[in-house]
């Protein structure tokens, strides 16, 4: 194309269709044009706690990697107001995965390891502690069928993205969504009969 060649403007339909047919060039002038945006999009959604071990940088950054991944799925006609919600939805996810995996934990299972000789003391009858909010979940989750069983164990006990588990599983980041998504509501269903019965 002259036009980058020549420094004039490149119209962002150019640079969209381009960017699809894997032009590294057109690539980089999409992310610069998302960058900001995305930032500030991610900065006003970004929990301030969350904020202590990531940054909507971070965040945009793993987003944008994932939209060009994705390019390739992007529709011919793809406008730059299809790209941007598509990758504010996915930013959107990204925010809340932040929270949810790095959620602190409760219970006298979190605190320092050897802060308790569990030799000298007799077994807890307190509140549930983590391990034991671990132990029920696994308990669970091997009730799931197997490809939802293996999404929750890599989102919610190794904490790993959709898009890391969706690279383990050599699947899209978006079915691994929609696995845990359906997984949780199945686990939600089984554990309020349990306590109901």
């Amino acid at each position: 194309m002259d036009t980058k060649e020549k420094g004039a403007p490149w119209p962002i339909e150019s640079i969209i269709q381009s960017a699809r047919a894997g032009d590294a060039v057109a690539v980089d002038a999409l992310c610069a044009q998302l960058r900001p945006g995305l930032e500030g999009y991610i900065g006003k959604r970004l929990d301030p706690r969350a904020r202590r071990w990531t940054s909507p940088e971070d965040i945009a950054q793993g987003v944008l990697m994932e939209m060009v991944s994705q390019l390739p799925t992007l529709k011919a006609e793809a406008s730059l107001g299809d790209v941007v919600r598509r990758v504010r939805r996915t930013a959107l996810f990204r925010v809340r995965d932040s929270l949810r995996n790095h959620r602190l934990e409760r219970g006298e299972s979190a605190g320092p390891s050897g802060a308790l000789d569990p030799t000298d003391r007799a077994p807890s009858v307190g509140p549930v502690t983590a391990a034991d909010d671990r132990r029920w979940l696994e308990e669970l989750v091997n009730h799931l069928p197997p490809a939802y069983g293996e999404v929750v164990r890599l989102c919610a006990f190794e904490e790993l993205t959709y898009v890391e588990a969706a690279r383990r599983l050599g699947l899209e980041a978006d079915t691994v969504r929609k696995r845990y998504d359906t997984a949780r509501k199945a686990l939600d269903r089984r554990r309020r009969m349990q306590a109901g019965g």
